[in-house]
C-alpha cells in the first residue's frame, strides 16, 4: 500500500512540472490582466464563499459565471479586485436570478454529459456539474471539474490537455491516475490563489496570482 502512494506522489509531482504556469505581480490587492489579440482569460476564484469564473477577452469585456454564493456583498467584493469595467453577461446554474451592475443573470443548464460548455479559438472549455452516480464521457479541451458524485466515473477524450479540481472536492486517486497515465495534466483551484487559464491561438498558458492578506 505504502509502495503504491508513494508511485502516486511520483506521478502527481512529476504531472506538475508539465503545467505551463507562470505568476502574475500584483498591486495594491488588486489584479490586472491584460491579453493580447484573440486570446481569452479564464479566471478562477473560489474565496469568501464565492465560487465563479470571469471570462475576459482582449478588450477586457466580461462574461461571469456564478457557481455558488453566500453574500452578495462578498461576490461584488471578488469582481471588484479585477477592474473589471463591465460586465457583458451573468450566467448562474441555480433558477434563483442575480441582479448585479443593473444587469440580470441568466441560468444557464448542463447537457446530457452534465457539462457546460464554452468555445474560444476553436477549443471547448468545460464546467462539469454531476453530484449524481452516473458516468459521463467529457470530451473537451479544458474542464473545471466543480462537482461530481465520488461513486461516478468519468471518461475524458482525446482532445482533453488540462484538467481543474476544486481543492475541497478532488478527483479520486483512480481518475487521476487514468489522468496521468494518459498524460492530461492536473491543476487544484484553491482559495490562497487566483488561477487564471489564457487560451490562445495556438496553445495555452496557466497564470497564477497570489492573494495578498
Amino acid at each position: 500500500m505504502k509502495k503504491i502512494a508513494f508511485l502516486i506522489f511520483i506521478i502527481i509531482l512529476i504531472s506538475t512540472i508539465f503545467v505551463r504556469i507562470k505568476f502574475q505581480e500584483v498591486f495594491n490587492n488588486t489584479y490586472d490582466l491584460i491579453f493580447k489579440n484573440d486570446e481569452i482569460g479564464i479566471t478562477f476564484i473560489l474565496k469568501n464563499n464565492v465560487n465563479i469564473i470571469l471570462i475576459n477577452d482582449e478588450d477586457n469585456i466580461t462574461d461571469l459565471l456564478v457557481l455558488d454564493y453566500e453574500n452578495i456583498d462578498d461576490l461584488k467584493s471578488e469582481i471588484h479586485k479585477f477592474n473589471v469595467p463591465e460586465i457583458r453577461k451573468i450566467y448562474n446554474i441555480t433558477p434563483v436570478l442575480i441582479d448585479l451592475y443593473g444587469k440580470e443573470s441568466e441560468e444557464i443548464k448542463k447537457d446530457k454529459n452534465n457539462i457546460i460548455k464554452f468555445s474560444y479559438n476553436k477549443r471547448d472549455f468545460c464546467v462539469y456539474i454531476n453530484e449524481s452516480n452516473t458516468s459521463n464521457r467529457i470530451n473537451c479541451d479544458f474542464i473545471y471539474i466543480y462537482k461530481f458524485n465520488k461513486n461516478a466515473t468519468i471518461e475524458f477524450g482525446n482532445k482533453t490537455e488540462l484538467v481543474f479540481q476544486n481543492y475541497n472536492n478532488s478527483l479520486p486517486v483512480r481518475i487521476q491516475e487514468i489522468l496521468y497515465q494518459n498524460w492530461i495534466d492536473v491543476y487544484t483551484i484553491n482559495s490562497y490563489e487566483y488561477t487564471t487559464l489564457k487560451i490562445l491561438k495556438d496553445g495555452f498558458d496557466t497564470i497564477i496570482i497570489p492573494i495578498i492578506k
